[in-house]
């Protein structure tokens, strides 16, 4: 891949654009912009970019919010139409998903065990924990404390997450409730 700047979708932007965008906004000074980059045009019109390092650094704050149950924050990191899983489900959707696996594990948390970025995409491996302290997948409460491992990919455009595939090892928790 050539390190041309280029939008999100693989097309160059016009040559106003880079003189827009000035020297400031590239590497090297020449209007290059690193070739593994995830690039956007902000709402002020200025092609925005989040390198590798950059997306895993969002991706571990974000991760943070999960662990402090801070949904309402949400909005910070992820899409207001973000898709779960191939369907289109939106951030309070989303928000509400964790809030649930919250009221069943009050303390619940997901340890990034291994953290993969090819931008735009970020691969995430988790070590969850919990206390079953709710009704879950029609559990009642049992006390129990529990553990899973969970896989989820990321796509981040426009610097937030836009879509999520991810899978859990709910037959796991459940046999750990009995």
């Amino acid at each position: 891949m050539d390190s041309t700047a280029r939008f999100a979708d693989g097309n160059e932007p016009g040559a106003w654009l880079l003189r827009r965008l000035g020297r400031a906004a590239t590497t090297d000074g020449e209007g290059t912009l690193p070739s593994r980059a995830c690039m956007w045009v902000d709402r002020t019109g200025i092609l925005a970019r989040m390198t590798d390092t950059g997306l895993a650094a969002f991706y571990r704050r974000y991760n943070a919010c999960c662990n402090e149950h801070r949904f309402e924050d949400l909005a910070e990191f992820v899409a207001r139409d973000v898709a779960i899983n191939g369907t289109e489900r939106g951030l309070d959707a989303y928000a509400e998903g964790l809030r649930d696996v919250v009221r069943a594990f009050p303390d619940y948390h997901w340890e990034l065990r291994h953290l993969l970025v090819d931008s735009p995409w970020i691969a995430a491996h988790f070590a969850d924990t919990g206390t079953h302290g709710g009704p879950f997948l029609g559990a009642p409460a049992t006390g129990r404390s529990v553990s899973t491992q969970e896989f989820a990919f990321y796509r981040v455009d426009a610097g937030r997450i836009v879509e999520v595939w991810g899978t859990a090892d709910d037959l796991h928790l459940l046999k750990q409730l009995r």
